[in-house]
């Protein structure tokens, strides 16, 4: 087999046009394929770009909220706990003057039996002091003049007791 040169060039001129159509046909379409492509993967990792600042943004924006929220949440505890102080401040303070009230009330009514058993054995007293200073004396005393001493003796009694 013998080289022709007419061959050698009809093989070349092929190459060149079967190039040339194959670039045409095949490498522009594939090339503009392959640059959509890179764009389209561009525009998707800048979306995600973009989407992730938003998200950080987001959460910081979440987290200050979150951070106001606990602040406000103690607040309203030492609010709650303050008013609570108050409250029982305020019960123990009604206790202890219902407490005092009713201290006061007793010792009125136990002034007041007082009294009233005094006045109640008061006769009884006299008649026994009589009695007895009758006796004593063996002779009869008036009962007039013994009343009169007897209440001089309480009056003067009930005042030392007061």
């Amino acid at each position: 087999m013998e080289l022709n040169p007419v061959d050698i060039l009809i093989h070349i001129i092929n190459i060149v046009v079967l190039y040339l159509l194959l670039r045409m046909l095949v490498y522009k379409p594939v090339k503009k394929f392959m640059d959509a492509r890179t764009q389209r993967i561009e525009r998707q990792l800048q979306d995600a770009a973009d989407a992730k600042a938003q998200a950080d943004t987001l959460r910081q924006s979440y987290d200050a909220r979150m951070a106001q929220a606990d602040q406000e949440a103690q607040a309203r505890l030492r609010e709650g706990s303050q008013r609570a102080g108050e409250a029982a401040q305020a019960i123990l303070d009604d206790a202890n003057a219902k407490a005092a009230d009713i201290i006061q009330s007793a010792k009125q009514r136990a002034q007041q039996e007082k009294q009233a058993a005094i006045a109640e054995l008061q006769p009884q007293i006299a008649s026994m002091a009589v009695s007895i200073a009758g006796q004593i004396l063996q002779r009869e005393v008036k009962e007039e003049d013994n009343r009169q001493l007897i209440d001089t003796f309480f009056e003067k009694a009930g005042q030392e007791a007061s």
